[in-house]
């Protein structure tokens, strides 16, 4: 069965609605912190974090499924490099399904750090609407291989889900 992509976002809703809140989550956050914690459930994925990048200011994690995916997003900013900043400055999405394939060229000091932590693919999707454009949401895999088709389109929604809220 097709699924439009209204009845998409609504599932995204439903699922994080029925994300209970964590001791950790902060009041203006807790909600992208739900948000990351039923993609990792939905999608393959060992964890998931949402950034945000402007002219204006350092970019910065806003929300994590844990602390492991919060400490891999932070990596990207303390580094220079990696996924998010490259899917905020290219606007497109980021599918990197074997990060050892990348250790030397693309992301020489963050594709090893990030492997350190286990981390084997990683996926990350801009988060925009037209010209306006606020950061990235990362999906972190313990495994390399392809997203499904399926999965990419799941994750598609939870960025244009936590765009809208943004």
């Amino acid at each position: 069965a097709v699924t439009s992509a209204h009845d998409q976002v609504a599932r995204v809703r439903e699922l994080i609605s029925q994300e209970p809140a964590a001791d950790g989550d902060k009041p203006a956050t807790g909600w992208l912190q739900r948000m990351c914690r039923a993609a990792v459930r939905e999608l393959p994925a060992m964890g998931v974090g949402i950034s945000l990048n402007s002219k204006d200011s350092d970019p910065m994690t806003v929300a994590a499924s844990s602390e492991a995916s919060m400490l891999l997003d932070e990596l990207q900013f303390t580094l220079g490099e990696g996924p998010c900043i490259d899917a905020y400055a290219s606007r497109s999405p980021v599918l990197v399904p074997d990060l050892s394939a990348q250790a030397s060229t693309r992301w020489p000091g963050y594709a090893p750090a990030a492997q350190e932590h286990g981390v084997r693919a990683v996926f990350a999707f801009p988060l925009q609407i037209g010209a306006v454009r606020l950061g990235a949401l990362d999906v972190y895999r313990d495994h390399t291989g392809s997203m499904s088709t399926d999965a990419l389109s799941r994750a598609l929604t939870f960025a244009e889900v936590a765009m809208h809220r943004l």
